[in-house]
C-alpha cells in the first residue's frame, strides 16, 4: 500500500524570526491550514525518508545545513511547489535549474527573483509575499479579531527612534521592537511561533510602524496597520515584493516623516491594500488550487 501523501510548510533557524512569518500566514485555515509535516529550510536531506511529500515553499534557500554544506535541491520524495521565491543564493547548476523546471511555474517572490528565472528559460510569475496575507485574527482563527486602533503606539522595529522627527513632536506611545533573535533560544519550531506571534500582536496593535522589515511590513498589509518602510541596510532588491505604492524612504527622510497615524491610514491605503491582497491570493490559488 502506498503511503498517504503529507503536505508540508517550511520552518527556520535563522537568526531572523521575520522569515517564520511567511508560513504562519500560508498555515491559517482560509489558506493551505496546517499541514502535516514541518520542514526545516535547512535540512531538506532529515526528510529523504518521509515518503512522499508536498511541500509549498517561499523565501531565500541554502543557508548552511548541520554538515556546513549547502544542500539543494529537495530530494526526490519531496514534491516541491514554490510560491514566493527569493532566488539570490540559488546554486546556478544544471540539478538546480532543471530542479525548478520540474517544479514549475515559480512563484517569484521579489523582480530579481522573476530576472533571475526568465534569464533561465523558466516559467513563473510574480507572486509578491504570502505574509501579506496575514489576518487579524491568526492567533485565533475564527473568533472576532481586534479592529485596528488609530489611538494605538507608534512601533519602530529595527530602526532607530533617532532618525525620527525630534522628541516632542509627538505625545503618542512609542515601542521599539526587533526581529533579531538568537536561534538557539528556541527549542522547536512551536517556540519560534509562539515568540512570533507575540510580536505579531504589538504590531496588531500599532496605529502606525516603521520598519526596514520586509516581513514586518508585508505582515501590516495584511494586518491593515499603516507602514512607513525605510530602506534596507542590505540586499535591498528583496524590498521589491512590496507593493509600488508603497514608498520606500531614505533614513535622511524619516526626521521629516508624520507621525500622525491619520496621514497613512488613509482611503487610498485601504483600497490598494486590498488590491494588493487580493492579486497575491488569486495567484495562490491559481497556483495551489486552493478554495
Amino acid at each position: 500500500m502506498n503511503a498517504p501523501k503529507k503536505t508540508a510548510l517550511l520552518t527556520y533557524r535563522t537568526g531572523n524570526i521575520g522569515d517564520d512569518v511567511q508560513s504562519l500566514s500560508l498555515s491559517q485555515p482560509h489558506l493551505l491550514g496546517k499541514p502535516d509535516l514541518w520542514i526545516d529550510r535547512d535540512q531538506f536531506s532529515d526528510y529523504a525518508n518521509e515518503g512522499p511529500v508536498d511541500l509549498v515553499a517561499n523565501g531565500f534557500f541554502l543557508c548552511a545545513s548541520r554538515s556546513g554544506k549547502l544542500a539543494f535541491p529537495p530530494p526526490p520524495n519531496i514534491r516541491t511547489r514554490y510560491v514566493a521565491l527569493c532566488a539570490s543564493n540559488v546554486p546556478n547548476t544544471e540539478e538546480s535549474i532543471a530542479h525548478f523546471r520540474a517544479s514549475g511555474p515559480v512563484g517569484c517572490r521579489d523582480l530579481h527573483s522573476v530576472k533571475w528565472c526568465k534569464n533561465r528559460g523558466l516559467e513563473h510569475y510574480f507572486s509578491s509575499c504570502p505574509s501579506c496575507l496575514l489576518e487579524r485574527d491568526f492567533d485565533a482563527p475564527g473568533r472576532p479579531a481586534t479592529p485596528y486602533d488609530p489611538d494605538g503606539p507608534v512601533v519602530l522595529v529595527d530602526v532607530n527612534p533617532k532618525h525620527l522627527p525630534p522628541f516632542g513632536t509627538s505625545s503618542r506611545q512609542f515601542l521599539c521592537l526587533t526581529n533579531r533573535v538568537r536561534p538557539g533560544d528556541y527549542r522547536d519550531a512551536a517556540a519560534r511561533f509562539a515568540a512570533l506571534q507575540r510580536r505579531l500582536r504589538v504590531l496588531r496593535s500599532a496605529a502606525l510602524v516603521i520598519t526596514n522589515r520586509l516581513h514586518v511590513a508585508m505582515p501590516c498589509v495584511g494586518l491593515g496597520v499603516p507602514v512607513v518602510v525605510v530602506e534596507a541596510d542590505s540586499l535591498a532588491f528583496r524590498l521589491s515584493a512590496l507593493p509600488p505604492w508603497l514608498k520606500i524612504h531614505r533614513k535622511q527622510e524619516l526626521s521629516r516623516i508624520s507621525l500622525d497615524p491619520a496621514r497613512h491610514h488613509t482611503d487610498d491605503f485601504l483600497r490598494n491594500r486590498a488590491e494588493w491582497r487580493s492579486m497575491v491570493r488569486e495567484r495562490l490559488e491559481a497556483r495551489l488550487a486552493v478554495r
